[in-house]
């Protein structure tokens, strides 16, 4: 069912095709006209008093029933506003456990975003570091490899017997330049 525009408010309807008005003023008029109305019917339908209820005097019996509804009318308003404080003080608790969900929620994106980033720069330090082994590893071998040839090459030196001092021989015995001495050891 529809409702009606109330305050600038759509206002839900009642299952019984009447709008339905929050508030506590009206519960308490609603109440006390269903029970005054509750009453009269009763009173008319028996042609006389309800029964289980005192025959009432025409003024002091109906002025002291509507007193002592007024009074339960009153009672039930100070339940409605504690209820409604209630409620208040609830909805206030629930905001500020949303507030603080909303917070710690964006603390928790902000440090995944922070670790995010922590990740890519120790990918990067490990890939610098993995080239850097690499770099290491091949400097080392080059090393090894230069003193092999510089131990080659001193030792090639020492291996190979010294012919003399003097000026190069030649490899044939018969061809001796004038003046040297061939030594055979």
């Amino acid at each position: 069912m529809t409702g009606l525009q109330l305050y600038g408010r759509r206002v839900p309807a009642s299952p019984g095709g009447f709008p339905v008005r929050r508030g506590l003023r009206a519960w308490c008029r609603a109440g006390l006209a269903l029970l005054v109305l509750g009453s009269r019917t009763a009173l008319a339908a028996a042609g006389g008093p309800a029964a289980g209820l005192p025959a009432l005097a025409p003024e002091n019996d109906l002025s002291a029933q509507v007193e002592r509804l007024t009074e339960h009318v009153h009672g039930m308003e100070g339940k409605l506003k504690e209820s409604a404080a209630a409620r208040r003080t609830a909805d206030q608790a629930r905001m500020e456990a949303e507030r603080r969900l909303a917070e710690n929620l964006q603390e928790t994106a902000r440090l995944n975003a922070q670790i995010g980033l922590l990740r890519e720069a120790k990918a990067a330090l490990e890939e610098r570091l993995a080239h850097a082994e690499e770099d290491n590893s091949r400097a080392a071998e080059r090393l090894v490899v230069a003193e092999e040839q510089m131990r080659r090459a001193s030792g090639v030196g020492e291996a190979e017997p010294r012919r003399g001092d003097g000026p190069d021989l030649p490899s044939e015995p018969g061809q001796l330049p004038p003046g040297a001495t061939l030594v055979i050891p």
